[in-house]
């Protein structure tokens, strides 16, 4: 079922902005289009302010690896749309769900469409970001996703996960490199598991 979408673009000003420039929807668009691989070091900060830090991966479509470093020592698969999380430190089956009930999922389309939105995107360079709130129309319980790109060039810098409670993830991305080769099995969540059997 083809999944549907409210785009909201907001602008996050500072009072000593004198100039803003202005681009088109269709450039976000196909900047995020552009992404067919991500890695990046990310920083999480759990809505308990707790922070968590690791290592990202992302392949176009569908694909997704989060390496959470110690103290939390977990990986976060995603891939054919189910969602596998491991806790390296416990015995327990790793947790598993779907990628539908997740908002993170529009970030691994590879043709997301923003064009419905029908706006411009206005920002200054040093200060202001684009900010792009994603909604499920169809699913509105599971909250939104605040994408937050910095301009000149466009790159994706931080997203936020808000629940319907208004509990908050954000995860903030540094070091980000685009294009690499990253192999299928990176995101296979048999060998994930086996690998870990064999470590144990």
């Amino acid at each position: 079922m083809k999944i549907l979408y409210r785009v909201y673009l907001l602008i996050l000003f500072l009072p000593s902005i004198v100039a803003a420039d202005s681009i088109s929807l269709k450039e976000l668009t196909l900047y995020i289009n552009s992404i067919e691989t991500l890695e990046a070091n990310f920083e999480q900060i759990n809505n308990d302010n707790s922070v968590s830090t690791g290592i990202l991966l992302i392949k176009k479509p569908g694909k997704l690896r989060m390496n959470y470093e110690e103290p939390n020592d977990s990986v976060v698969l995603v891939n054919h749309g189910s969602v596998t999380i491991f806790d390296l430190q416990s015995n327990a089956p790793p947790l598993n769900f779907s990628l539908e009930k997740t908002l993170f999922r529009a970030l691994l389309f590879s043709d997301l469409s923003l064009e419905m939105a029908n706006m411009d995107v206005y920002f200054n360079s040093d200060k202001a970001k684009i900010i792009l709130i994603v909604k499920d129309l169809e699913n509105p319980n599971i909250g939104y996703m605040e994408m937050a790109f910095k301009d000149k060039p466009i790159a994706l810098e931080q997203w936020i996960l808000v629940n319907s409670m208004e509990e908050k993830v954000i995860v903030k991305l540094t070091n980000v490199f685009l294009g690499g080769n990253l192999k299928n099995n990176l995101f296979n969540t048999t060998l994930e598991l086996e690998k870990i059997k064999n470590n144990r």
